[in-house]
């Protein structure tokens, strides 16, 4: 619901509710409510969170139990008055989770599994007021919790200024669910005039003075008629503006009532009336006295009467006066008083305390509590505000030179996980000016990994040169030539010098020289992003610098990254033997990362040597959960192995896993500002688009991911294949063939110049996308041409048959079963699907095998069709695929196709 502020949403909100719980009786609403200043984590759901502790602990144990999410130990992080539930507290703990990242899109998870079982007991409401002031933490918490498929069953209502469009605009986008939209109006003349009228009893003419003054707004037409009728004694009523008849309004009160509205005003949020008391220096009778008055006069809510009951402005057009009206002096007193009563009685979180007494004009009194403050943020996840409050404590405090080192790092790292990676790596920069040695060239490294993985590249190649400078190994070279020589240079060298080494404990070995060893890791890895040359060139260098050290924890990480390098060349033997030497060395070091790395590199081998997906996604998920529980930052490591989680996923037809996967992984990239994840999910994985039968949507998404990001890649680097491949698969989908072989022709020969087709994946790929591209316009043709396209695609068959990667093999079978088929060869293309469907099966390829399953059941006929046609199509719908045949046509194109859109 829109409206502008004095419009009456919250009213019309709260009668809606009411009427509800009358009609069901078991009805749940949690309700929240923005402050502007309030001092909270997430603080749009932290009045929602409080009435659902309070709801869930007066449930009986049994029912309490019921709503109980899995990871429920995580939902304290978020909300810490979550642990006082009994059956939070006592909850089974979680494995540690040191990347804060996967921590908070665990409690997330966990957050959103308890509305889910929360909304089974009876239908839920979340009523969220105010949304206008909505932090950005709270923004991504709401989008995910109600995010699709599957979002909680239960109705959000949220209200928001019209200066809350974009917030409001954002959220509906993210949730993807049906919405209704309400846009409260100013009332028409008629009913304003008989509003004013109806309210203070005013003739004609002041009542439509006061409804024109008010330009319909109800708020404003009953504090104008007040007015008016205040005034009715005077022989000149004079202007009629809100901010002035407000602002007389509170300047005529009494001292001591005045003092109590500045006081809740100043605040910001809710305050407990022992506070307002103590602040505003009135005894509790007074208190009372006068803030029975302010109610009455219609300037305050006053809910109870305990202590402890908070007071609040009735409406923020009359806190805004108020605050207009304080000289600079008295809201330097105010402050104080409230930093001083909050101390008192024990309310004083470090962010109120910084806030009143840096509004005091105390700043040496503020920074401390701003420092608290910022680590309680960071701690509670909610990262953008941790960078605020360390901004506060960097800006009012006296700090050394280390001590500002340290915060501007904090605030780096706020940022970083906060989405927002110039501004990370402004501070990181900054801190490395204070900082030794090694930390000066790791917050150089990290600069270099955000400003990359956030696309802003040359200024990565930057901040990458200024590491080389820092450990004396030079520049990266400049030309893609240059490097694929120096590549070429290293490559012989090592084989020639071999893989031996002297083991030697790092006490034996100079702090430069190790240094230069880890510079150069993180050169080779970070390069490896937009470069895969240069990245390979840097590895090589790594290698031969560690080998010549002998470090073990160093010599294993290296030889583990070579083993790597070697699998995804297809060097099936030296691979494994370098594995096994790596994971030797491992063994005596027993650091946790160096055996999350070994669980990658095991990855590589199940992945590119022998095409066994599910092997290597059992690898990486060990691989995720070590450097999970292990890794501070989320950085490069888990980027990397997520990407191959969601291509074993890929390959082995697990069309629901990447169904939720893919969005997931791009909502926490999103959140991170780490453009490499997305560009590489959202250019190389299309297929949940077109298993929903959306390649409209698959191809805006993959141009507005290139228009981001390829700009700033020189060259044809990894993901300019990855959108030449969706881009082909796209048409292909379409039935349009011909686009999909013009994509191709005119990547020709960057694709050759990248050197890419090296590797043999990618190769293996790139066959298969020309084999299907030949087949859909052999289907398209006749006579002689539809030969010539068959000839084309069965000299890739044979291409790929030749490949060591078993998959290879299994594609060129399928490709031959298609060539077959253009040319009118039953036999062979019943043949050739036969063995291409136990082939893809013996490699657990499920969506490639139903769709060798279909063709097969085409080409047998309609008496043979039970483990064919309808088995597939079956196994496709059960797995939400919308549109079998076209998916189908997309894998094994060579049929005729009667559902083809277009002509190609």
């Amino acid at each position: 619901m829109r409206g502008p502020s004095g419009i009456g949403k919250s009213a019309l909100i709260r009668e809606f509710l009411r009427r509800e719980g009358r009609r069901e009786p078991g009805l749940v609403v949690l309700e929240g409510r923005c402050y502007e200043r309030e001092a909270v984590a997430y603080k749009a759901m932290d009045n929602l969170v409080d009435h659902l502790s309070q709801y869930w602990r007066q449930l009986a144990p049994a029912e309490a139990a019921q709503i109980l999410p899995g990871e429920a130990a995580l939902l304290p992080r978020l909300f810490p008055v979550l642990g006082r539930v009994a059956v939070v507290a006592e909850a089974p703990a979680v494995a540690p989770i040191v990347d804060r990242q996967e921590l908070r899109t665990r409690a997330f998870a966990a957050m959103r599994e308890l509305l889910q079982r929360l909304a089974t007991v009876g239908p839920l409401v979340l009523w969220l007021d105010d949304l206008h002031w909505v932090d950005a933490n709270t923004e991504a918490l709401l989008a995910d919790l109600m995010r699709a498929p599957e979002a909680p069953p239960l109705l959000l209502v949220v209200s928001s200024r019209p200066e809350g469009d974009k917030i409001l605009e954002s959220l509906l986008r993210s949730l993807e669910l049906p919405t209704d939209r309400i846009d409260l109006e100013p009332l028409p003349d008629e009913a304003a005039v008989a509003l004013s009228k109806e309210l203070v009893g005013l003739d004609d003419a002041l009542a439509l003075r006061v409804a024109r003054e008010a330009h319909g707004n109800p708020f404003f037409i009953g504090a104008l008629a007040q007015h008016v009728r205040r005034a009715a004694e005077s022989p000149q009523l004079g202007e009629l503006r809100l901010e002035q008849v407000l602002g007389e309004h509170i300047a005529r009160l009494p001292d001591a009532a005045r003092s109590l509205l500045e006081v809740v005003a100043l605040a910001g949020e809710p305050v407990t009336r022992r506070v307002a008391s103590t602040a505003a220096r009135l005894s509790a009778a007074d208190l009372a006295r006068e803030a029975s008055s302010l109610r009455g006069l219609g300037l305050l809510r006053l809910p109870g009467g305990r202590a402890s009951d908070r007071i609040e402005v009735y409406h923020d057009q009359i806190r805004l006066a108020v605050i207009a009206g304080l000289a600079p002096a008295g809201r330097r007193t105010t402050h104080r008083g409230l930093a001083l009563a909050y101390e008192q009685w024990g309310e004083a979180s470090p962010e109120r305390s910084a806030r009143h007494w840096h509004g005091a004009g105390e700043a040496a009194r503020a920074a401390p509590h701003a420092l608290r403050a910022a680590e309680e943020a960071f701690t509670t996840l909610d990262f953008d505000r941790a960078a605020d409050l360390y901004m506060l404590t960097l800006a009012i405090g006296a700090y050394s030179a280390a001590e500002r080192s340290r915060l501007q790092r904090a605030l780096g790292e706020a940022l970083a996980h906060a989405g927002r990676p110039p501004e990370a790596v402004t501070h990181f920069l900054a801190a490395a000016e204070g900082a030794d040695a090694a930390t000066r060239l790791e917050l150089r490294r990290r600069s270099a990994e955000e400003l990359l993985k956030g696309g802003f590249v040359e200024e990565g190649q930057a901040a990458i040169r200024s590491v080389l400078d820092e450990i004396g190994l030079g520049q990266v070279k400049a030309t893609p030539l240059r490097a694929v020589a120096a590549l070429l240079f290293r490559r012989a060298w090592l084989r020639l010098r071999g893989l031996g080494f002297r083991r030697r404990s790092p006490s034996e070995v100079s702090q430069r020289a190790l240094a230069q060893i880890d510079g150069c890791w993180s050169v080779s890895t970070v390069l490896g992003y937009f470069d895969t040359m240069k990245g390979a060139e840097f590895h090589s260098r790594h290698l031969l610098l560690a080998l010549r050290v002998g470090e073990p924890r160093r010599v294993a990480l290296a030889l583990m990254q070579e083993a790597c390098y070697l699998a995804v060349q297809g060097a099936d033997r030296r691979a494994r033997q370098v594995l096994a030497l790596a994971c030797s060395e491992a063994a005596l070091v027993d650091d946790p990362y160096v055996f999350a790395c070994g669980s990658w590199a095991r990855a590589f081998m199940a992945y590119f040597l022998d095409s066994r997906w599910r092997e290597a996604l059992a690898h990486v998920s060990d691989s995720q959960s070590r450097f999970r529980a292990h890794c501070q930052t989320g950085g490069w490591e888990l980027d990397t192995v997520s990407l191959y989680a969601c291509f074993c996923h890929l390959y082995l037809g697990n069309l629901e896993e990447l169904g939720r996967l893919v969005p997931s992984l791009l909502r926490e990239a999103a959140r991170r500002g780490d453009g490499y994840m997305a560009i590489n999910l959202r250019t190389r994985i299309v297929l949940p688009w077109l298993v929903r039968d959306q390649p409209e949507r698959a191809e805006l998404d993959l141009e507005e991911a290139i228009a981001s990001w390829m700009p700033s890649l020189r060259g044809f680097q990894l993901q300019h294949f990855y959108a030449l491949h969706s881009r082909c698969e796209l048409e292909l989908y379409r039935g349009a063939p011909h686009a999909a072989a013009t994509h191709m022709h005119s990547a020709r020969h960057p694709l050759a110049r990248s050197l890419l087709l090296q590797l043999p994946l990618v190769r293996i790929e790139v066959l298969y996308l020309r084999a299907r591209i030949a087949l859909a316009l052999g289907a398209a043709a006749e006579g002689s041409q539809r030969a010539h396209h068959a000839r084309t695609a069965r000299a890739c068959a044979r291409t790929l048959r030749r490949e060591k990667a078993p998959f290879g093999r299994a594609l060129g079978t399928l490709i031959t079963a298609g060539a077959a088929n253009l040319l009118g060869d039953r036999p062979s293309t019943i043949a050739a699907l036969e063995e291409s469907g136990d082939q893809l099966r013996s490699l657990e390829m499920a969506l490639h095998a139903a769709a060798a399953d279909r063709r097969l059941g085409e080409t047998l006929g309609s008496t043979d069709d039970a483990a064919g046609i309808s088995g597939a199509d079956a196994w496709l719908t059960r797995r939400g695929v919308k549109n079998s045949p076209r998916l189908v046509a997309l894998l094994i194109p060579g049929w005729p196709d009667p559902a083809r859109r277009t002509s190609g």
